[in-house]
């Protein structure tokens, strides 16, 4: 073989030793999961090319695909698959950033549950830094979605349905998130002072205030029973990919168990927290750990490619 031609990926049926690849010219030959043969390497011309069609028919082989790239597609794509992965990567860092800044900034100083004048009027007296924390709540939302799709385009040749399923059921989540805001926006708008809402005494619209913010608080819950649901296929996704670490896909799906076992703890046990313990520090392992692995090391490229070329 030289290095002038195409590059060739050809799949027939069945599995074939790598004893045949001298037969071949020195074609590579790999063996996919689903019991069928895939010859690559360099072809010089469409002589050579039948040449060793007809060398699998010798063998009774069948062909099911034959994929030519042109010189420099192979680079092309290996530089695509890494972008997507620091790409995801680093989208899944700054939606953890700006989530927290807004839990930390913007919710977590001034609403005290339970106690409706106090949060009333720490609302007023920070109405801004209320407002800025409902922005970046939202702005996470849309950056935890994006990471998701990021990790679909990367993720689906394992498989497309599962790949599917993490991503509609992170936007699940997400849908529902943003749609808790808006509790967050009327519990501000009742404390405004507006001329129509004077017909209510102060301590009525500081009780229906934190009645929102209630509600707020149970639709968030809400939501982390889709984003616990994500991890399973995201975890099984990347244990079987072949091209990042199954220590990772086994602590996601562990993680999302006890993420939905907190869920359930929220609405069901509310005074009892000892899954938090478990489930909080777990899910910082898997989540940051997959964001570090993405933005770091990357992914395995030939490995990423192997697998897309036996979901063909």
């Amino acid at each position: 073989m030289t290095n002038e031609g195409t590059h060739y990926h050809i799949k027939i049926k069945g599995h074939l030793d790598n004893r045949w690849q001298d037969w071949f010219d020195g074609l590579t030959i790999t063996q996919t999961d689903d019991s069928n043969t895939i010859l690559s390497g360099v072809i010089v011309d469409q002589a050579a090319l039948h040449g060793v069609f007809q060398k699998i028919r010798n063998l009774g082989l069948t062909i099911i695909s034959v994929n030519p790239q042109e010189k420099g597609e192979n680079t092309l794509k290996t530089k695509e698959i890494k972008k997507t992965a620091r790409t995801a990567g680093f989208l899944y860092l700054i939606y953890f950033v700006i989530h927290i800044f807004a839990d930390v900034f913007g919710r977590s100083k001034i609403i005290i549950f339970g106690d409706a004048a106090a949060t009333a009027q720490n609302i007023m007296a920070s109405e801004w830094q209320f407002r800025i924390g409902i922005m970046s709540d939202l702005l996470a939302a849309v950056l935890f979605f994006l990471t998701a799709w990021a990790l679909y385009g990367l993720l689906k040749p394992v498989n497309k349905d599962l790949a599917l399923l993490f991503l509609l059921l992170n936007l699940g989540g997400v849908a529902i998130q943003s749609f808790s805001d808006l509790f967050l926006f009327a519990s501000q708008l009742l404390l405004n002072g507006t001329d129509y809402l004077k017909v209510f005494q102060t301590d009525q619209l500081q009780a229906l205030a934190m009645l929102f913010l209630n509600l707020y608080k149970n639709g968030f819950m809400i939501a982390q029973i889709f984003y616990g649901a994500w991890l399973f296929p995201l975890g099984y996704l990347v244990f079987k990919s072949g091209f990042l670490p199954k220590v990772l896909g086994i602590v996601l799906m562990v993680h999302c168990v006890t993420w939905l076992m907190t869920s359930l703890q929220f609405f069901l046990f509310p005074g009892f927290n000892a899954i938090t313990y478990v489930s909080y520090p777990l899910g910082f392992i898997a989540e940051f750990g997959l964001t570090l692995w993405l933005l770091i090391m990357g992914v395995n490229v030939e490995a990423r490619n192997k697998r897309t070329l036996e979901s063909a």
